[in-house]
This record gives C-alpha cells, sequence and structure tokens, in this order.
C-alpha cells in the first residue's frame, strides 16, 4: 500500500509544535510515495514581501463576481476564526516509521447561532475580492523507501530508495535526505540519473547536492549523453556490477556517448566535473575497447582535458599524450589535433607519417589542414574547408600538394603537383541560386603518382564550372563559367584547354500558346570561348546561337505523334581551316595520327551558320501480353507481362554548309546537315506476385543482411528491360561533311553508341543494345553493346553484373572498344584500330557495419596486354567501437607508376582514425 504526502510551511509548522497530521497516524507496513515541497528560504521570503510592498500591482488578484449578502467582510473574518477554533490537534508519535501525509484542512461552516444579529450594512451587498491561493513554494521532491523515519528537515531512508528531483533520479540502498539544504548522503548501489546533460552515475556511496546540483562520489563508473528511464527501486540492479536493469534498457543519445570511470568524482556544477586517477571512453563498460586514463582529469564546457594521460587499446598502452581534450558532447564539434596517421612499406613513397589540425571556427564552419612526409619524396599538404549554411547552401573544398624531391635510382624527376576541388551553392531566392563545382589540377603525372585510388590515378579529365541562374516559370536565365581539361598523355603540354568565360544563356521550355494546341519553346546563348591544344590556339572567340521551336503533339487512339519546327542561327566572331600538319611539329604518337586535313587553324574572318530543322516523334501504341497460366501459378507463384514499345524519330537539319570552318569548342558547333530515320524496339518483362508474404516485425533488418530472401510485400517488379536501336543515313555525308581518314564527331553520333565518331561515309549507324536483367533483388546484370554491320564486329561491350547473398558479394565487369581510327600517312596503309580490352572482379563478404571480420578484394585487368594494371586486397575487423582495416595495393601505370603499398586503418569510435586509409579509399 503506498500513500502520497506533500509537505508544505503548515506541515512543517505543525510539526514544529508538536502535532501530529492526519498521515502520521498511518502505520504502513509497504513502502510510500512522499512528494515534498521545499519551504521558501527566511532571505527569500523577506525579498518578496518587501518587492510586494514596493511593487503593488506586480501581480494582479483573481477576483470573483458572485454577489454574496450573507458573507460580508466582518461575517467572513468570524467564520475564518471559527473554523481555525474548531480544529482539533491529533496526538503524535515520534517512534513509527510510516508514511507522512499533511495538507492544508478545508474550511468548515461555523453554526448560525455564532452569527451576529446586527442589520447588514449596505455595503455588504457589494461583491468581495477573493485571492486565489498561492501555489507552494519550492522543488516537488518524490521520495520512495521501503523505511524511512523523518526527524525535522532530515528524512533516513532505507532499502530500494529512489529520490526524484526535477529530472534527477537518486537510487541507493540507504540515504539521507535534508530538505532543507538538499543534500543527499548515500551508500550501497548508488545511482544517479538524469540532470541537463542525461548523466548516469553509478557509485559505491557518495553526496549530492540537489538544490546546487555539485556532488562527491566515489568507485564511479558512469557515462554523458545517455538516456535511462527510471525504474522502480525493488526491481533496480546497478550497472556496476554488469547486470542490467530489469526494465527500461539505457538508450544511447549519441553513437559516440562520453563514458568515464574514476576513484573519485567530484562534481562541480551543472556540466563540469574532476574526476581523481579516472579513465574516459565512448566504448560500452566495463570492458572498452580503447580508454584515455590520467590521473587528474577535469570537464567543463563540454570538453574533457587530462595531461600526461595513457591512450590504451584492448588494454595495451599505444601512446604517451602529454596533454589531450576530448569532447563530451559528442554531437559538437572540438578543435584539436588528431591522431598521427601512419603506413609503411610503398615502394613510392617509403614510410609516410603524418599529423592534421582540427579547427572549429564556429558552428557552421570548421577547417581541417595537415601534412604526410614522404620518407623517399618529401612532403604532402592537405586541407579540407566545410561550411553550412541555411537550407541547401554550403561551401566544401579541399586541397592536395606535394613538394616531390624525386628519386634519382628510378629516374623518377619532380612529379609534385597541386590539387584543388571547391563545390558550393548559395541560394539567393527562391528561383536564383548560384552552384560551383572547380577543379585545379597542376600535373596529370602527380595524379597518377600520388592519388590514393585508382579510378582517380586514371582520370584524365578536369571539368569545373560556376552558374549564376534566375528559373521561373518555365523560364530560365543564366550567367556561367566552365573550364575543361583533357590530358592526351603523360607529356607535359599535351593536353586540350577550352573555356566558357563568360556566357549568358537563356532556354524556355515548351508553353502552350494560348488553347491552340502548339508549344513554342527554345534557348538562346551569348559567350566568348578559347581553345588550346598542340598545333591549335583559338583565343576569345564570340559566339551567339539562337534556337526557336514549335511544336504540335498529337495523341490518338494509343498513338502520340510530336512535329517539331525550328530555325537554329549561331555567328562566331572567327572560324577556322583546316589544313596539314606543320613541318615543324613533332610527329603525333602512333595511335593518333591525324588525316591528310586534319589540323585546324584558327582564322580571323566570322563566320554565321544558319539552319532548318525539322523533327517528327512516333510512338505506336504499346503491346501488350500477359502470361498468367496455371503452370506459372503452381510452380513459381508468379504472373508474366511482356510489352513491346515500338518509336520512330524522323530528323532532318539543312543549312550547314560550311561545317568545317566552324571552330570546335562544344556540342553546339557540331550541328551538322543530316536526313536520318532512328527506329527502335523496347521490351520489358514485368513479374507479379500471386501471394506475397506477408512482412515480419524484423523484415527490414532481415532485409538488409540478405534482401534476396525477404522479398516480403512484393507485388510486381521490373525483371527485364531490352532496347535495341539503330539509325539509317539518309544522307550519308551529312552535307559533304564528312572527311574520310579522320574523326568526324557529331550531333548525331554523340550520344548514340559507345563509339562517338565516324571515319567514314556511311548509311547506318551500329546496332545498339540495352538489356539489363534483375532476376532478384539481389541480382543485377547490365549489358550495354554496340554492333558494327559495317566491319562485323562488336565496337563497344560494357557488361557489369553483381551479386550479393546475405554477407557475401561479387561483382564483375568487361569492357571492350574496337574502333576503328584514323587513317595513317601514307594513306596506303591499313587504319589503325584502337583497342581498349579490360576486366574489373570484386569478391568480399561482410560490409562496413558487420561486427566481426570482413574481407574483399579488387582487380583491374588488362586482356589486352595480359596486366594487372591495380589489385587490393582489404580485409577489416570490427569489435564494439574499434576496427582494424589492412590493405594491399598494387599499381602497373606504365613507367609513371609501379608501386606496392600497405596502408592500415586503426578506427576508434569517438576519437579518429590511426593510419592512412581513409573511407573514400575504401573497397566496401
Amino acid at each position: 500500500m503506498q500513500h502520497v504526502c506533500v509537505i508544505d510551511q503548515s506541515c512543517v509548522g505543525a510539526r514544529a509544535t508538536g502535532q501530529k497530521s492526519l498521515a502520521e497516524t498511518l502505520l504502513a507496513a509497504g513502502t510510500f510515495t512522499l512528494k515534498v515541497f521545499r519551504p521558501m528560504r527566511t532571505r527569500v521570503c523577506i525579498c518578496t514581501m518587501l518587492l510586494a510592498f514596493c511593487h503593488v500591482r506586480m501581480n494582479a488578484q483573481a477576483l470573483t463576481m458572485r454577489l454574496s449578502p450573507d458573507r460580508s467582510g466582518t461575517r467572513f473574518m468570524q467564520l475564518a476564526a471559527a473554523k481555525i477554533l474548531s480544529e482539533t490537534p491529533a496526538p503524535s508519535n515520534q517512534n513509527s516509521v510510516a508514511s507522512t501525509t499533511a495538507s492544508a484542512s478545508n474550511a468548515a461552516s461555523a453554526p448560525n447561532a455564532t452569527l451576529p444579529d446586527a442589520p447588514q450594512s449596505p455595503t455588504e451587498n457589494l461583491p468581495v475580492a477573493e485571492p486565489i491561493p498561492a501555489p507552494l513554494a519550492g522543488v516537488p521532491v518524490t521520495i520512495q523507501a521501503q523505511q524511512q523515519e523523518r526527524r525535522g528537515d532530515m528524512y533516513d531512508l532505507r532499502g530500494g530508495v529512489e529520490i526524484d528531483y526535477e529530472n534527477y533520479v537518486i537510487l541507493a540502498d540507504h540515504a539521507t535526505y535534508n530538505t532543507a539544504t538538499g543534500l543527499v548522503e548515500a551508500e550501497g548501489h548508488l545511482q544517479v540519473t538524469g540532470g541537463p546533460d542525461s548523466e548516469d552515475f553509478a557509485a559505491d556511496h557518495g553526496t549530492i547536492n540537489l538544490n546546487q546540483q555539485t556532488g562527491h562520489f566515489y568507485d564511479v563508473i558512469g557515462s554523458v549523453g545517455v538516456i535511462h528511464p527510471a525504474s522502480p527501486a525493488n526491481a533496480y540492479i546497478p550497472k556496476i556490477f554488469g547486470l542490467p536493469p530489469s526494465s527500461n534498457r539505457s538508450l544511447y543519445t549519441s553513437t559516440n556517448p562520453f563514458l568515464i570511470s574514476a576513484k573519485e568524482l567530484i562534481k562541480k556544477g551543472p556540466e563540469s566535473y574532476e574526476l581523481i586517477d579516472g579513465s574516459m571512453t565512448s566504448c560500452r563498460l566495463p570492458k572498452p575497447d580503447w580508454r584515455i586514463l590520467a590521473p587528474h582529469i577535469l570537464v567543463d564546457n563540454g570538453t574533457a582535458k587530462a595531461r600526461n594521460a595513457d591512450f590504451q587499446v584492448l588494454n595495451k598502452p599505444l601512446l604517451f599524450l602529454p596533454y589531450v581534450t576530448h569532447g563530451v558532447d559528442t554531437a559538437a564539434r572540438q578543435s584539436g589535433f588528431l591522431i598521427p596517421a601512419l603506413e609503411f612499406g610503398s615502394t613510392i613513397k617509403g614510410t609516410v607519417v603524418g599529423e592534421q589540425y582540427y579547427w572549429v571556427i564556429n558552428r557552421s564552419t570548421d577547417l581541417l589542414v595537415g601534412f604526410q612526409y614522404y620518407s623517399l619524396r618529401g612532403w604532402e599538404q592537405n586541407a579540407e574547408f566545410r561550411y553550412k549554411g541555411l537550407d541547401h547552401d554550403f561551401v566544401h573544398g579541399l586541397y592536395n600538394g606535394v613538394e616531390d624531391r624525386g628519386i634519382a635510382q628510378f629516374n623518377y624527376a619532380d612529379q609534385g603537383g597541386q590539387d584543388t576541388i571547391v563545390t558550393a551553392r548559395h541560394d539567393m531566392t527562391r528561383y536564383t541560386r548560384f552552384v560551383t563545382n572547380s577543379e585545379y589540377l597542376s600535373s596529370y603525372v602527380y595524379r597518377q603518382v600520388f592519388a590514393p585510388n585508382y579510378s582517380q590515378a586514371v582520370s584524365s579529365e578536369v571539368k569545373s564550372w560556376a552558374f549564376l541562374t534566375h528559373e521561373k516559370d518555365g523560364f530560365a536565365s543564366t550567367f556561367d563559367a566552365e573550364r575543361y581539361e583533357k590530358y592526351a598523355s603523360d607529356i607535359s603540354g599535351d593536353e586540350i584547354r577550352i573555356f566558357h568565360l563568360p556566357r549568358i544563356d537563356f532556354d524556355a521550355v515548351d508553353h502552350e500558346l494560348g488553347s491552340s494546341g502548339v508549344f513554342a519553346g527554345g534557348e538562346a546563348s551569348f559567350g566568348f570561348l578559347t581553345r588550346a591544344e598542340p598545333y591549335y590556339q583559338s583565343h576569345h572567340v564570340g559566339r551567339f546561337d539562337l534556337f526557336p521551336h514549335i511544336t504540335v503533339p498529337w495523341l490518338a487512339d494509343g498513338w502520340t505523334i510530336r512535329p517539331t519546327v525550328g530555325v537554329r542561327e549561331t555567328g562566331y566572331s572567327h572560324s577556322q581551316k583546316l589544313g596539314p600538319v606543320p613541318a615543324n611539329a613533332p610527329p603525333p604518337s602512333a595511335n593518333d595520327l591525324p588525316g591528310e586535313d586534319a589540323v585546324p587553324t584558327a582564322m580571323d574572318p566570322a563566320i554565321n551558320r544558319a539552319a532548318v530543322e525539322g523533327d517528327l516523334q512516333i510512338l505506336p501504341p504499346v503491346l501488350e501480353r500477359d502470361f498468367d497460366g496455371p503452370y506459372l501459378a503452381k510452380h513459381f507463384g508468379v504472373a508474366l507481362r511482356h510489352t513491346i514499345e515500338p518509336e520512330i524519330n524522323y530528323r532532318y537539319v539543312a543549312g550547314v554548309g560550311n561545317f568545317n570552318q566552324i571552330p570546335r569548342f562544344d556540342a553546339t558547333d557540331i550541328y551538322s546537315d543530316t536526313n536520318e530515320v532512328e527506329y527502335g524496339l523496347t521490351q520489358r518483362l514485368f513479374l507479379k506476385r500471386l501471394h506475397p508474404a506477408p512482412c515480419a516485425k524484423d523484415a527490414a533488418a532481415a532485409e538488409q543482411m540478405d534482401p534476396s530472401s525477404h522479398d516480403c510485400g512484393e507485388v510486381s517488379r521490373q525483371w527485364l528491360s531490352w532496347f535495341v536501336g539503330q539509325k539509317y543515313f539518309i544522307d550519308p555525308t551529312f552535307g559533304h561533311a564528312v572527311i574520310s581518314g579522320r574523326r568526324n564527331i557529331f550531333t548525331t553520333t554523340l550520344d548514340l553508341s559507345g563509339v562517338d565518331y565516324m571515319t567514314a561515309p556511311r548509311d547506318v549507324s551500329p546496332v545498339v543494345s540495352r538489356l539489363r536483367v534483375a532476376p532478384s533483388v539481389s541480382t543485377d546484370l547490365e549489358w550495354a553493346a554496340d554492333y558494327d554491320t559495317k566491319a562485323g564486329r562488336w565496337a563497344a561491350s560494357n557488361v557489369f553484373a553483381d551479386y550479393r547473398h546475405g554477407n557475401f558479394f561479387s561483382g564483375l565487369g568487361h569492357s571492350l572498344l574496337n574502333a576503328v581510327g584514323e587513317t595513317p600517312e601514307p594513306p596506303t596503309q591499313p587504319a589503325n584500330v584502337v583497342n581498349y580490352n579490360q576486366m574489373q572482379v570484386l569478391l568480399g563478404y561482410g560490409a562496413m557495419t558487420k561486427p566481426g571480420f570482413s574481407a574483399a578484394a579488387k582487380g583491374n585487368l588488362s586482356l589486352e596486354g595480359r596486366a594487372l594494371e591495380y589489385g587490393g586486397i582489404q580485409a577489416t575487423y570490427k569489435r564494439n567501437c574499434c576496427a582494424l582495416t589492412v590493405e594491399v595495393q598494387r599499381f602497373a601505370l606504365g613507367t609513371v607508376r609501379n608501386e606496392t603499398s600497405t596502408t592500415f586503418n586503426l578506427s576508434l569510435s569517438g576519437v579518429a582514425a590511426v593510419g592512412s586509409l581513409v573511407r573514400a579509399e575504401r573497397i566496401f
């Protein structure tokens, strides 16, 4: 049986005069609940009274407008006096241990015989102002205990003690509580939870002042950043003994909570602590994967600081730290030095040692700067800047550079350089934004030698762009700048650079002209362009392009017919002229020989291009058929739907008679005459489950571990899609723009197939095939192929397949390019063939988030040269909050990079990563 007691000043006064409240006469055999309202201190009461007298209007009274002729001011005072005289004190028993209940008594009605018989005054009919009683002063305190004894302001509590004070909860076997001072002295399975920082401390014994939020605890183990709901006192078992409570398990509010242990913990105030002979970690206690031990740790303002500390991993000393800081509020960021990076065994870099400093500039901005020393090469500098603004606003910058001294014995000269990347976005208004993605690379050789992964090392393009655009109601105006750089070889200067600076674009999507059914749209641009490459320089060429068009779509009986007619006008401030290779120029590479008239020369005369374009798109009705026979339903439990989607596109362009005099900068300049028909067919297979399995409660987690066996609730999905198409060129010379023996790129060939050029006039394009098969949610197969019917061979083929079952995953890729090259000099020799044949293999077990062991291997093989260009093996073992990753990589990029390196990474949750293997380089 539980009883509730609310103690206020009247109850305390009654106790002082020896009176006994009604609750004190109740002997309780079980536990009880005691709610205590701390009495107002004397100095606070005096100050409050002075303020009330000086400021009479500081708090208005609540009035009642009831007319009560029977209750005048005098009679009301007499009633109150009669009620007080009629109360009878109860006997007192100081030795009883029971729950105590005291509260203000309700007013009792006085007999009418005691009231005066004098006639009433005229003023007695006026309404009487009745003040609403003020709430009880102090902080509500709830106490639970099997036994308790009170002596004045002191409570002696034993057995399953629980004290609730605001958001603090104190649990113990035995405790004393002073209601006047708020001091609690507890021992035996002491636990303190709550507070402004979600504290959870378990100790052998200690004291805490609830009013001042100070305390002193001994043999402490605890945490900050943990939500631990209070459990009933009789069901509480302290976590200090490694046993969880019987109900309401702890929930971490952060992935990296701040956990501590100490011989003594001194709580100086809210979120301020001092640890004597203590440790701190972000791993689960009592056996953390890592921890920092120090004789003295100060925690204040969300940061823990220690001197002469030992950094231990798996209870083994790893580093001695003269000074170390660790963030308590793991949601916030802390400035400081990171753990040094280490790498061994690189045949190009040697031993690598690095350090970084992290600077929190403000709540939205931070900066990471550091360096790495390569024992065989020199110094690397790196930096990362981040800013996150409102909504979509952000700035992200990366910088890497190497001061290289070369390796003389391997004939390696200075291969250093710099690489800078900046991405940013700023939304000025709802319709206006600025976006940039810019990169500067000083040397392609630097990227090949020092890039951390294979895909970045072999990338020979550098693209940068920035634009300011305003979009509203289907109209867009843009001011942009672009820079494109393509490295043709390792030789310095053998590259192509194209600049768009500046350029203004106007675009309008199709808008209906009234209710006529005619739609009008278009695009226009004006800018200055520059191109620089070996044998060709064209600077500051002005270009104006205008392309309006109208469309009249027509839909009937499943047919969609969309004719479009437009005119295009393009003007250039300069032109070009094709000519032979200069006699004093160095010979080009054997695989890139130009044709007889392949080298352009910039010319001063302006040039204009005018053309008329007509397009006709025809989409016939989609053919469908369902296969839902009893055989499929009985043996597979599915039904199939097969669809066939044909399409026909006719395109005609006339008026571009000076194609080879147009300077080349981008896709706008390869607009040519054409008369062509494109036809294609898309087939799709949809699979529908007739009886989808119901989803279990843990279906989401099970599907993440093994998607192939947990497709509950799935009704239908696309099982196969296959597109086959081709173009027929009615004009095989494209208005006499094709030059035999050289690469001719037109708008019509740019995006059709893997080989985006032709070397001679032709009437048909390669047959294009795009196939994707997804037999299950864990299996995917994609094949993009181009078959050249003229040459009778595959011109391009790219296959990619991946499969995952449980923790096992695999991937296989194959890329083939077998295209005709340009005609060599003299033209009597056979044409060169560009051959590229490479295979990619991936095998692995596990995942980044999987505890325990995970491993993966990846390789890129050149089947043409029968050599391994890249190979990597990576293994990871993950514990509670500690993961060790080791990777061995092999680069074989010709004479530029022939390297074998071993890298490792020790990731510690809540601290940093020791090593040189970063997340972006991992295989998983």
